[in-house]
């Protein structure tokens, strides 16, 4: 014991002195015998014996939560983690351990379960409470609503899909995300080789025509929501998908599908934690198109460091699947990070995203081969000569059906923020954001088929680059009482977008002397957003707004519409169910 107690203080001497002034003298370090200063529920009442000598509040309370056996949680803003602490107890009680420990009369253990401990505040004046009853908390959302909110009183239709949820069962892909998982949104199932998502239906809309929602990240607006179909589960919290066109009265322009938003995962809220994870997987992938099996491989890398008061986390993920199909590859780089500092009464965020893919897509050998089969005749009226011809003729075909072809195709993403928020008063919020997303796509072949669709006009306008800024601020004031909360937000958005993009002709069979067309745009949209939310005892919400959106560069004037949305809804918990009955009212455009 002397010679770690003699290490620890030449290590403490030789620390800065903003930590020494926090240190316990080795001399101090006296053992506690099973002292019990009041009477403690379990599993506060259980008696532990833990040595460490001299060291930090927080390796003190991590080897006490491992002698005793439960977790303790806290808030680094409660507690000073760093201070030196004496940790020396034989038989002592698991609350007493815990009070001596902190040294502070405005923190006490609470029981919140057999195996959870939690260090919560109170009055110097007030009774010491041993127990205190845990719930778990309302999901907060950040989709349909003006400034965040509980999902329990939304009355527009709202599904969520948390990231530990994609993990378990999605490898990635955006149709594997949402198909089955939220109601009344699917997407077709794309080839490895495609770059953009193919929405089949969004509350019934026809996959025959232009369906898909406006795409958000981290807040952001993305410049164009047909190149997300690609996004690590390991990066992602969750996913919202707003159905339907009342977020058009919050999100305007383009929300008349609905709006999905996607938020990165944000670095743990407990403790100072640096945690770093890495998954690989590799594999043959067999094909009937193929003579061997296709190697492929996956490597995602995640982490975060920090303290609750700032943090960072980040993902990277890289992919790469060879010729599954002959001349057919595929590869993936996606990186991703979130930043946040919490002071007194502020909350400021930094995120970023950036995908990098290069793909080679093939002719479709399903339809190589029924063009091969439809001209290939039997061997009873087979003639020779005839065999040269026969080949000839179908691989016109193919060629007029525009099935032998290897496309390259490419894509950059960024989509980066600011945000920030404000409390001035227990009354007011206050919140600005910027953001940027930019895209580059070279070699899309969403026009390049033997069979032409509505749909496919979109695909070929995404081929090329875009730019969106985009900025956002809002002020909510919140008054409640025993029975009523009263929420009133005002928002203002602007954003511009700049696209530059190569719209070829819709592919048909047959020669063609068409070429694509550059075509270059400005387009704004400003928007200014008044909201009132209502909520009675928990259980009845009603919601109304409106907003002013004023859009140019559609056609040749600006556009200028209201957009108004009403929701309601009644919330009933019974026997451990909760039962939701809703109603909403809302228009949306898209120009």
């Amino acid at each position: 014991m002397r010679h770690i107690l003699l290490a620890t203080c030449v290590l403490l001497a030789l620390a800065p002195a903003r930590v020494r002034a926090h240190t316990i003298a080795a001399a101090d370090c006296s053992i506690s015998h099973g002292r019990q200063e009041q009477p403690w529920p379990e599993p506060l009442n259980r008696t532990i014996t833990v040595r460490g000598g001299v060291l930090s509040l927080r390796d003190a309370l991590d080897r006490v939560s491992a002698a005793a056996r439960v977790r303790i949680t806290y808030s680094d803003a409660l507690i000073e983690p760093e201070r030196r602490v004496c940790l020396d107890f034989t038989r002592t009680a698991l609350g007493d351990v815990i009070k001596q420990l902190v040294g502070d009369e405005r923190v006490a253990p609470r029981v919140a379960s057999n195996e959870l401990i939690v260090l919560a505040p109170q009055s110097p004046n007030a009774r010491v409470e041993p127990s205190v009853r845990a719930a778990p908390l309302e999901r907060v959302v950040v989709t349909g609503t003006a400034t965040g909110g509980a999902q329990r009183g939304l009355g527009v239709s709202l599904g969520v899909v948390d990231g530990s949820t994609l993990e378990a069962h999605a490898r990635g892909d955006m149709s594997e995300f949402l198909n089955g998982v939220v109601p009344g949104v699917w997407l077709w199932q794309q080839s490895p080789t495609s770059l953009l998502a193919r929405y089949g239906s969004i509350r019934g809309a026809s996959s025959f025509g232009v369906s898909y929602p406006k795409v958000y990240v981290d807040g952001v607006e993305v410049a164009n929501p047909l190149v997300v179909s690609h996004l690590p589960a390991e990066s992602i919290e969750r996913l919202e998908v707003l159905r339907g066109p009342q977020g058009a009265a919050l999100y305007g322009t383009d929300a008349i599908s609905g709006v999905l938003h996607v938020v990165t995962r944000q670095p743990s809220q407990q403790s100072e934690t640096s945690a770093l994870r890495v998954r690989a997987q590799s594999g043959l992938v067999n094909s009937a198109y193929a003579s061997s099996g296709t190697f492929g491989q996956e490597l995602t890398i995640s982490g975060q460091g920090g303290s609750v008061a700032r943090a960072a986390s980040g993902a990277l993920s890289v992919s790469r699947l060879g010729a599954f199909v002959p001349a057919a590859e595929s590869q993936h780089i996606t990186a991703s990070g979130r930043a946040r500092a919490i002071g007194a009464r502020s909350l400021s965020e930094v995120t970023a995203r950036l995908v990098l893919a290069d793909v080679a897509s093939s002719s479709n050998p399903i339809l190589v081969e029924a063009v091969g089969d439809a001209f290939a005749l039997p061997d009873s009226v087979r003639r020779p000569g005839l065999a040269r011809s026969e080949r000839a003729y179908r691989d016109s075909l193919a060629r007029r059906l525009q099935l032998v072809r290897t496309a390259r195709q490419s894509l950059q993403q960024f989509t980066g923020g600011v945000s920030g928020t404000f409390y001035p008063n227990a009354r007011w919020t206050h919140r600005a954001l910027l953001g940027l997303d930019t895209y580059a796509l070279n070699g899309s072949a969403g026009g390049l088929t033997p069979l032409p669709s509505s749909a496919d006009s979109a695909l070929r306008a995404a081929e090329g680059a875009a730019t969106r800024t985009s900025m956002r601020v809002s002020s909510a004031a919140v008054w409640s009482d025993s029975s009523w909360q009263r929420t009133l937000t005002f928002a203002g958005e602007h954003a511009v977008l700049h696209e530059a993009t190569s719209n070829g002709v819709l592919a048909r069979p047959g020669p063609s002397t068409q070429s694509a067309a550059a075509t270059t745009v400005w387009r704004q949209t400003t928007g200014l957003v008044t909201q009132l939310d209502l909520a009675w005892q928990n259980r009845v919400f009603v919601t109304a707004g409106t907003r002013v959106e004023r859009s140019a560069g559609f056609v040749a004037e600006p556009l200028v519409s209201l957009l108004p949305m009403v929701g309601t809804s009644y919330v009933h918990d019974h026997a451990g169910n909760t039962f939701k009955l809703r109603a909403a009212y809302g228009k949306g455009i898209r120009p």
